[in-house]
C-alpha cells in the first residue's frame, strides 16, 4: 500500500542485505498499518520492522532516559547500595537497587523499574 511518507534518511548497512531508513508519517493509523503489510514510497516497497531504542541509564546518578555525559545531578549515586558515593568506591556487601530496593545493581534487567522503562520504549 502506498503511504504519504517523506524519506529522511537512508543507510545501508555494511556488508548486509539490510538497510534502516527514517520516514515521517502523518498518522498513527499509517504507522500501524505499515507494520503490518510494508508499504511503498518513493517507488520502493519496504517491509519495516519496529525499532525499540536501547535503554538510557545513567551510571553517575542511576537515573534513566540520560547517560552519564549527560548528567545534571550534583551527586554521584551508588549503583550498588543507592548512597550518595561512586559506585567503584563503594564497599557494601548486600546490593540494594536505588528504585525497587531489590537486592540486585540499580539498572539489572530483571528489575521492575527497568521493566517499565523497557516497556515505555516499546509502547511509543
Amino acid at each position: 500500500s502506498s503511504v504519504d511518507c517523506e524519506i529522511i534518511k537512508l543507510n545501508k548497512h555494511m556488508e548486509s542485505e539490510y538497510f534502516s531508513i527514517l520516514i515521517n508519517l502523518k498518522n498513527k493509523d499509517d504507522f500501524d498499518r505499515i507494520l503490518k503489510n510494508g508499504f511503498n514510497c518513493s517507488y520502493l516497497f519496504f517491509s519495516p520492522s519496529r525499532f525499540i531504542s536501547k535503554i538510557k541509564f545513567c551510571t553517575r546518578c542511576q537515573r534513566y532516559n540520560h547517560s552519564h555525559d549527560k548528567c545534571k545531578a550534583e551527586k554521584e549515586t551508588c549503583g550498588k547500595c543507592g548512597k550518595e558515593h561512586n559506585t567503584n568506591s563503594c564497599s557494601a556487601t548486600s546490593l540494594k537497587c536505588l528504585h525497587c530496593k531489590g537486592d540486585h545493581l540499580t539498572g539489572n534487567i530483571n528489575c521492575p523499574k527497568y521493566k517499565q522503562v523497557k516497556n515505555m520504549l516499546q509502547d511509543d
